[in-house]
């Protein structure tokens, strides 16, 4: 007699090895962000001494505060932050910082960074469990975390993988776009067009970014306007989540980014954006901005794609568009993704080759950006904050008078230059003897192994 559900997992084994591909990928990163649901942090959420941004678990701190031999600390520790939020001098800042740690130092003894609190029989947990190493002299008043896990730990969650792969695999399509077969509505000409049309009108904000992102004129089309097919049976109803063939593509979260010496430290530093002016036949670098930023330095880690090929085959697109054979294989979908980043790279090469340093300003003088880019292109994809415009968007298909006219109804305030995008993100990073500079968000993506 065959056991039933020895015959049944042999069956899932076998449709497995048929019909799915999926591999270990390692992600590896110069410097990332990828921010949290809260974009910006207050001086109530992180304390912050020279060398360190301590992340106190909120509950455990107040409630050891409004124990009853501390209530009038935890009355001034509130009255200290507000007056920290309300200041702008920075030596005003400073003195206030030192008598939040004073405060911080009276009630856990020194070492408060190590207090503990003590739950329900349990062993005890730190009231400050997390930090970051800062690497700026200046006082942080408002800081972009990065996201963490529900254990606090750093990761790169699946979606935000997912969604720049989707970017490139647009990108790639629309560029072979005859070699697909794609409708006339959807080839780059007419996109750009009525994406031209429709920004010639006085619109707000919101619609502008809207109609930027152009669900509406061509990703659902080119995404969902599918019919699943199996044995002679149709299933799914076109432009409908069921009908996207993403579903096909799964990526789980990266493993969590553990700190081992310099490899994913967590660090905060200063970011600032920079575009030019023009001087005669020169652009000189000017800055437009300045954020303090949690991010990680060196990161390693991984995650796992899975293909579904069979279900990728079932996908038929209403009006005959083809796709690419690279999606049925991992190696081919980062082939896909490195062809974005490349047409990326190139694009940032000749940006910066092109700005000259400010003389008045060392912040403003980009000589390691630029060795940063003038070699070759060894990365896959651009994640997270910091990636810009031409890394969020397919707009390097169009016309620079188009980029720019999306760049300007988006904006806050809108620029004259017709180089567009115009400002960049850098990170400074200060060392022992001087500072460095990076860009954000370039990551190589290395198979390591298959899973099935």
């Amino acid at each position: 007699m065959v056991n039933s559900s020895n015959t049944s997992l042999n069956k899932l084994n076998a449709y497995k090895e048929c019909n799915y591909q999926s591999k270990r990928i390692q992600l590896t990163s110069p410097l990332l962000h990828i921010g949290a649901a809260d974009s910006e942090l207050t001086p109530f959420d992180y304390v912050q001494t020279d060398k360190q941004i301590y992340f106190p678990n909120q509950d455990a701190l107040l409630a050891v505060l409004s124990q009853q031999n501390n209530l009038k600390k935890l009355k001034k520790y509130i009255n200290l932050v507000k007056q920290y939020l309300s200041q702008r001098d920075d030596f005003q800042q400073k003195d206030n910082r030192r008598k939040i740690l004073a405060l911080l130092r009276q009630t856990f003894g020194e070492r408060w960074f190590e207090a503990e609190y003590q739950v329900a029989n349990t062993e005890g947990n730190l009231i400050f469990p997390i930090f970051s190493h800062k690497k700026t002299d200046q006082e942080i008043k408002d800081l972009r975390p990065m996201i963490r896990n529900a254990f606090g730990e750093l990761y790169i969650p699946g979606t935000s993988i997912k969604g720049a792969i989707r970017t490139a695999i647009v990108f790639y399509i629309l560029k072979n776009e005859a070699e697909y077969n794609l409708p006339t509505s959807v080839r780059v000409s007419e996109v750009e067009q009525k994406l031209r049309e429709r920004l010639k009108n006085n619109i707000s904000k919101k619609e502008a970014k809207r109609i930027a992102n152009s669900n509406s004129l061509f990703m659902n089309n080119l995404f969902t306007n599918f019919k699943l097919s199996y044995e002679a049976r149709v299933f799914g109803k076109p432009y409908t989540a069921n009908t996207d063939f993403m579903r096909a593509i799964k990526i789980t979260d990266s493993q969590p980014l553990v700190n081992n010496k310099d490899i994913n430290l967590p660090i905060v530093a200063e970011v600032i954006s920079s575009s030019f002016y023009p001087n005669g036949d020169n652009r000189i670098a000017k800055e437009s901005a300045t954020n303090f930023v949690e991010m990680v330095w060196n990161l390693q880690t991984e995650f796992t794609l899975t293909i579904d090929t069979e279900m990728l085959s079932q996908f038929q697109h209403e009006q005959g568009m083809q796709l690419p054979r690279k999606l049925w294989t991992v190696e081919g979908i980062l082939e896909i993704c490195q062809e974005f980043a490349q047409a990326q790279w190139e694009h940032e090469q000749r940006y910066w080759n092109l700005i000259k340093d400010n003389p008045n300003d060392d912040k403003l003088k980009f000589n390691p950006i630029r060795k940063f880019y003038n070699k070759d292109c060894s990365y896959n994809l651009r994640l997270g904050w910091g990636s810009g415009m031409t890394g969020t968007t397919i707009g390097l298909h169009f016309q620079e008078s188009t980029r720019e006219r999306i760049r300007n109804a988006c904006a806050t305030k809108p620029t004259n230059s017709s180089e567009s995008p115009k400002s960049r993100r850098t990170a400074i990073i200060p060392t022992q003897t001087s500072q460095t500079k990076k860009p954000l968000g370039w990551v190589k993506l290395t198979p390591v192994e298959a899973e099935c």
